[in-house]
């Protein structure tokens, strides 16, 4: 058999097919997001929302030149440039937000809005709320759309349209997702309990929905990781069960009223950062216990129009921010504390149909207009 000798440039060629495969591939689950896919997948958000008839709508599915230019955060002193950055045309569609800076600059406006400390040019956000979306949610966000989209998306601002149909499972696997608010549109369905895997959310604002089911319980991400969720808003839905929130101890607004839940009130001592509680309109019944008010941070409780029953708790010791006191629609007895007007900063306190009796307390004095003549 004759042998013949190759040239190196033949070797390499040989070599080729092995070499590719000794490169390091993406973990699993890494997501590699590229401009061009990213221009597509927005151009199908854009294509199965009703695009062409958003209120909102400059630049897109165009090509122009995109040129950030980074501002000065404080809006009272001289507007200041520092510096432009050459981004994706898509970058400039009304609405779309990337990222303009690879370090977090506090002095930068866009750092506010999670634009900063991640790769340039990819896109962070979408913020098209009120702007006439139509169509099904779980199609304009499809898995493709979020796989080509979600490197580094951070915020999803969608409230306020017609989007139909239940919350994609595909949101979940969103690994830098800061705020998702879907509020104020006609999605239905379940809040699905994989919600949880969003370790860095800040924000869940799915309120004014047709929402069913129960609140997932680890919500929060359970006892498994600490939570960085502030906000949480499911107010007017379709939600019933009881509400048993774990490791939300971050939370410093919670709003579930006008809903259907019930059972006792959750155990809130922990919550220390809480400064809104609303749980009015919904069917929780049983004592309003001490802890609650153990809340030195608390500005406005709402547990109006449920079933509590016991009489009204001590709300001077540690609720001294509290402005507003709603416990009106319920069937708390005994009388109204004398206490409770010596909050420097209370504003109104509304007591009326529940079964209180008594006198209302001499201190009130001057501040009898804020109190709702209990019934």
């Amino acid at each position: 058999m004759l042998c013949r000798r190759i040239s190196p440039v033949q070797q390499l060629q040989l070599l080729a097919p092995l070499l590719l495969l000794l490169l390091p591939l993406p973990a699993l689950g890494q997501q590699v997001c590229l401009e061009a896919a990213q221009r597509n997948a927005l151009l199908s958000f854009y294509s199965a929302t009703g695009g062409p008839a958003w209120i909102r709508r400059e630049k897109w599915n165009t090509s122009e030149t995109c040129t950030w230019t980074h501002r000065n955060f404080d809006t009272s002193a001289p507007l200041t440039s520092y510096g432009t950055v050459d981004l994706p045309s898509h970058c400039c569609w009304d609405g779309v937000k990337c990222c303009v800076s690879e370090v977090d600059v506090p002095l930068f406006a866009s750092c506010t809005q999670y634009q900063c400390n991640c790769t340039i040019g990819l896109v962070t956000g979408l913020a098209v709320g009120r702007n006439g979306l139509t169509g099904r949610l779980e199609e304009a966000l499809s898995p493709a759309v979020l796989q080509d989209l979600g490197c580094e998306l951070r915020l999803l601002f969608l409230g306020g349209n017609a989007l139909s149909g239940p919350l994609p499972e595909a949101l979940t696997g969103l690994p830098d997702l800061r705020l998702l608010t879907v509020a104020s549109n006609r999605l239905d369905g379940t809040l699905p309990a994989s919600l949880s895997r969003l370790s860095l959310l800040e924000e869940l604002d799915l309120s004014s929905n047709r929402l069913t089911g129960s609140v997932p319980r680890e919500l929060c991400g359970g006892n498994t990781r600490f939570s960085p969720l502030r906000d949480l808003m499911l107010s007017n839905n379709n939600l019933t069960g009881e509400l048993n929130l774990l490791e939300c101890d971050s939370l410093i607004n919670l709003d579930m009223q006008n809903n259907n839940l019930y059972g006792n009130l959750p155990d809130f001592s922990s919550y220390r950062q809480l400064h809104i509680l609303r749980l009015g309109n919904n069917s929780f019944s049983g004592p309003i216990s001490p802890p609650p008010f153990d809340l030195r941070m608390l500005v406005v409780l709402d547990l109006s129009d449920n079933y509590l029953t016991g009489t009204i708790p001590n709300l001077v010791g540690n609720g001294s921010h509290l402005t507003l006191v709603r416990l009106y629609g319920n069937l708390l007895t005994g009388s109204v504390p004398a206490d409770i007007f010596s909050l420097g900063s209370l504003g109104n306190v509304m007591l009326q149909n529940n079964k209180l009796a008594g006198t209302l307390p001499e201190n009130i004095g001057s501040r009898a207009g804020q109190l709702a003549a209990p019934q």
